[in-house]
């Protein structure tokens, strides 16, 4: 009888001990494969000190509001171009690092004929060349930099945009299929809001129209390469009830999609807007108004559905156009540059940012930019349109001071990888009791 127990017992306890070793060794099977199929790896980010690169006799240099003035070489991203005002005939407005902003160019580059240029200028490129357009002698500008885009010597002729004038506002992009687009508008002027110019040959020659009727005399525009490359074109209807809207170029037209009111609301003379979009497919359209700063954004979906709306940030301090947001882009990320004051004053200007995650669709807390102390009176953040996927940083620069000469700060965020460890674990040995 006790025989027999002390067998039935034996038995048990071998059966608990295979129990716990096959349960064991299956748990950190799964634990393996959870760190092997965790996609990517984790992004720590650091904020740089910001580096003085350049000075400007121009108040709003850097201005925004949506002109992107940087580029970063798509092969490349020790290669970044900034750009920004000046009103001498001596000085440059073009800056250029070729080791990801550890030093920088000390040749003069200038986009217009000397050192003077507008602050309305507008930033695109592609392939290491960069495309101009600004507010002219007597018309819109355009000028292409050759690559290596690194003198004087490597800028192209000026083009003008006929029908347009030296009152006339304009930004340029390049769309997915290297065509390049420049849009202008006019102030107190319903039928030059808004015209389209287009260029096939960079530059050499140019095809004209009306892009979209907007019969408003005040309107704001911006434009993007939106879903599968094709030109979007953001326009701001001021002191109207139509607020935001787009149009998307259909290979003959600008087309007005069933979804292309953005935000229908009269928000009067506020101005202060950026956009900027995601794998070509998700477009974000970020503004301040009143004190809040405002994010609305949607999938394409064929030009079908509702835009999503939420306030990613508030100020007592920040009323009207004062928060100047920029934004840029790097695979599921998008990053928007901002101004805002912990009083009053201008003085306590500084620049944040936030980063939005395409795939969490969620926003981090803001991170304060312009971290030097002694600087203040900081505004007019800017950066490129898009990061290259291989970046390790994400670049920006804005104006600093309450007087001319302004500085020209720059700093980035260091992009600092983390490989996860994915080495499953060796065969699980000594678990068995005694």
């Amino acid at each position: 009888m006790i025989a027999n127990i002390r067998r039935f017992l034996n038995i048990r306890c071998v059966n608990i001990d295979r129990f716990v070793f096959q349960t064991a060794a299956m748990f950190f099977v799964i634990f393996a494969i959870l760190l092997v199929s965790t996609p990517g790896n984790i992004l720590a980010q650091e904020v740089t000190s910001p580096q003085l690169v350049a000075t400007s006799l121009t108040d709003g240099a850097t201005l925004g509001i949506p002109r992107w003035k940087g580029y970063m070489s798509e092969t490349d991203p020790d290669l970044f171009w900034l750009s920004y005002a000046n009103s001498n005939s001596n000085y440059g407005n073009i800056n250029y690092t070729t080791d990801g902003g550890e030093t920088w160019n000390s040749n003069i580059m200038q986009v217009d004929i000397t050192g003077w240029l507008d602050y309305h200028l507008s930033l695109f490129g592609k392939d290491n060349e960069l495309y101009y357009t600004w507010p002219g002698v007597s018309a819109i500008s355009f000028r292409k930099f050759n690559s290596p885009a690194q003198s004087n010597n490597d800028r192209g002729s000026i083009s003008t945009m006929p029908n347009t004038s030296a009152m006339h506002r304009s930004n340029v992009m390049v769309d997915g299929n290297g065509r390049i687009w420049v849009f202008t508008r006019y102030y107190n002027d319903a039928s030059q809001n808004v015209l389209y110019h287009y260029s096939d040959n960079n530059g050499g020659s140019w095809t004209h129209g009306t892009a979209y009727a907007t019969n408003n005399l005040t309107v704001r525009i911006g434009s993007m390469p939106y879903v599968d490359g094709s030109a979007c074109l953001i326009v701001l209807y001021m002191d109207n009830s139509r607020g935001y809207e787009y149009y998307l170029w259909n290979g003959n037209s600008f087309e007005a999609k069933a979804d292309h009111a953005i935000y229908p609301h009269m928000i009067n003379q506020v101005r202060t807007f950026t956009h900027n979009v995601i794998n070509d497919t998700t477009m974000h359209l970020i503004f301040g108004y009143g004190n809040d700063l405002h994010h609305v954004w949607k999938h394409y979906n064929n030009g079908t559905g509702s835009w999503n709306h939420q306030t990613i940030d508030y100020s007592a301090n920040v009323l009207i156009n004062d928060w100047f947001p920029i934004t840029t882009v790097k695979g599921d990320d998008m990053y928007v540059f901002y101004c805002k004051k912990s009083t009053s004053s201008e003085a306590t200007s500084m620049i944040y940012y936030k980063r939005w995650s395409q795939a969490t669709e969620t926003w981090t807390d803001p991170v304060m930019i312009s971290t030097d102390p002694a600087n203040t009176y900081n505004r007019d953040a800017n950066t490129c349109f898009q990061v290259s996927d291989n970046a390790d940083y994400i670049p920006v620069f804005w104006r600093c001071g309450s007087g001319s000469p302004y500085s020209i700060y720059f700093s980035k965020i260091v992009l600092e990888e983390t490989p996860i460890d994915t080495i499953p674990p060796g065969q699980i040995i000594d678990l068995r009791t005694p």
